[in-house]
């Protein structure tokens, strides 16, 4: 099964948090499960890093370990297609990137790892499979 992994996990997991959500993910990794990340992902994951060698090490795991999708035009139009039905349904999505991020997951199939209220606005008006 792949799993895309949002921001809201691989921070706590970076800074240690001993969460659900990162014992998930921490077996995930243990067990080799395909996790995957997308553009938009890695780039808030590494405006978190103040230092340039936890900025290296972070970017070495990323490239090594998981599975980068790749967006394309049908995916940014997914977003904004999430974004207005979320709308219609009397439901605010705070930000344009969970839109996209949901967007990558469902058109690569994906299941995703998260901790952010938005999914599971996102989760009810399509067919996002969130982790639990």
């Amino acid at each position: 099964m792949l799993c895309v992994v949002d921001t809201s996990v691989w921070i706590d997991f970076f800074r240690g948090k001993a969460s659900e959500k990162c014992k998930l993910l921490v077996r995930l990794i243990d067990e080799g499960g395909d996790i995957a990340y997308t553009g938009v992902i890695l780039t808030e994951v590494m405006m978190g890093f103040k230092k340039e060698e936890h900025i290296k090490s972070a970017l070495e795991l990323f490239k090594k370990n998981f599975i980068y999708l790749e967006s394309s035009e049908s995916t940014y139009l997914l977003a904004s297609k999430i974004y207005r039905t979320a709308r219609k349904h009397g439901l605010t999505i705070r930000s344009s990137i969970d839109c996209i991020i949901s967007a990558s997951a469902l058109e690569h199939k994906a299941s995703l790892l998260e901790n952010d209220k938005d999914f599971v606005s996102i989760s009810k008006i399509c067919d996002l499979n969130l982790i639990k």
